[in-house]
């Protein structure tokens, strides 16, 4: 093992095949004396950001300012993303974001993204605007708004995507369609965002016809639109949902109906004390959310071993009363595990912050302050564009 090149380790950060394995690399580093540089903490930082793990994140944040690579931007840049993706590190991200002796446009991209994730849409759209004055994006002036409105086709390649895959998860399929018929340049990505977007909005035949016309174009299929093609036309299932929590530094990952887990007997007792005690609260499971046919008792026990509802009541059980609650959702969070969730923060009166593959939420005293009330509806409109506008268009990649 090296006691003082960084460079021979970084290829194992930036090739693991998990972000666990990037963080366990990186303490093994420190352990063996291993000296990061520059170039380390952004795959670090990253990974951070994957597993939405605050307090590491706080820990690299700290040996960035110690070894002095907290003026270098593109740290700087990672670790305003790392913070946006982690519940509760929004502030974080500001401080970080404000402190910064020198900004990019990423920078502005990835501190706007992370208010738009967590619903926090004025301080998202003031940012804009003022990103804007200071000339970063002037290039685009007067066309923007054709742009929005899919009158105008950008010249950038990366610009277009994210159009497309905004205007697809608002449900303006068609908006999206025809940005992607019009563009130059198309490329994986734009294939992928149509062909997912209209498999998400009930247009299989569509997606499967659009991943024909793909692979005759030459064109390979990367995992996404492949899975997207296949679920459509095979019927195939989705990804099991899965929910991970870090508690005394171990990440646990619960899926719906777990039995693997050592205290899982425990864990089951947990949620039905939750749902006696939500049902007392005035808590009423959202039965439509599950398809099976099956009577309605069962359909309400299916939903109280949703992964969510497992991970919180490991929480309940492992953390003390008060301590706020941190989990990381792989799918969309549905109606049900949205309303539960609320009556669980004020009966218990936890904090309960949640990631999942959209957006936080942040549930305090029975409410969310994503603002979201139904899971079920497609958005769209001027605002809702443009909030996701402003989400997708600032995606940026390391």
């Amino acid at each position: 093992m090296p006691s003082s090149s960084t460079p021979s380790s970084e290829p194992t950060l930036k090739t693991s095949h998990s972000k666990q394995n990037s963080v366990y690399y990186y303490r093994l580093m420190l352990e063996y004396g291993v000296l990061p540089n520059k170039f380390t903490y952004p795959f670090v930082l990253k990974a951070c950001a994957g597993i939405g793990n605050l307090i590491l994140g706080k820990q690299v944040h700290g040996s960035v300012v110690k070894i002095g690579f907290d003026s270098d931007v593109h740290v700087g840049n990672t670790m305003v993303h790392m913070y946006c993706c982690c519940g509760g590190g929004i502030e974080f991200a500001q401080k970080v974001f404000d402190e910064m002796p020198k900004s990019d446009s990423v920078s502005w991209s990835a501190m706007i993204g992370g208010y738009a994730r967590l619903g926090m849409s004025t301080d998202a759209v003031g940012l804009f605007r003022e990103m804007q004055v200071s000339g970063v994006l002037w290039s685009l002036g007067n066309g923007w708004s054709l742009i929005l409105r899919g009158k105008k086709v950008p010249k950038c390649v990366e610009l277009c995507n994210a159009l497309i895959d905004m205007f697809a998860k608002c449900g303006d399929v068609d908006k999206a369609l025809k940005l992607f018929r019009d563009m130059n340049g198309k490329t994986i990505v734009s294939w992928t965002s149509v062909i997912v977007g209209m498999a998400m909005h009930g247009r299989g035949l569509e997606a499967v016809s659009l991943f024909e016309e793909m692979r005759e174009g030459g064109m390979v299929p990367d995992d996404v639109v492949f899975i997207g093609e296949v679920m459509e036309k095979r019927g195939m299932q989705k990804i099991p949902g899965s929910t991970k929590i870090e508690l005394d530094n171990e990440i646990y990952e619960f899926v719906a109906g777990d039995k693997t887990h050592n205290h899982y007997k425990e864990i089951y007792e947990m949620v039905d004390e939750m749902g006696r005690e939500m049902k007392r609260a005035g808590y009423r499971p959202t039965t439509s959310e599950v398809l099976l046919d099956i009577d309605d008792e069962d359909k309400e026990d299916a939903l109280n071993r949703h992964s969510e509802k497992l991970a919180i009541a490991f929480a309940l059980l492992k953390t003390p009363p008060g301590t706020p609650i941190r989990i990381v959702k792989n799918l969309r969070v549905c109606a049900d595990c949205h309303s539960a969730t609320k009556f669980i923060s004020k009966v218990y009166n936890r904090e309960i912050v949640v990631r999942d593959r959209n957006r936080f939420h942040h549930f305090s005293d029975g409410k969310c302050s994503s603002g979201v009330t139904s899971h079920n509806k497609s958005l769209s409109g001027g605002t809702c564009s443009f909030l996701f506008l402003v989400a997708a268009t600032m995606t940026w990649r390391m």
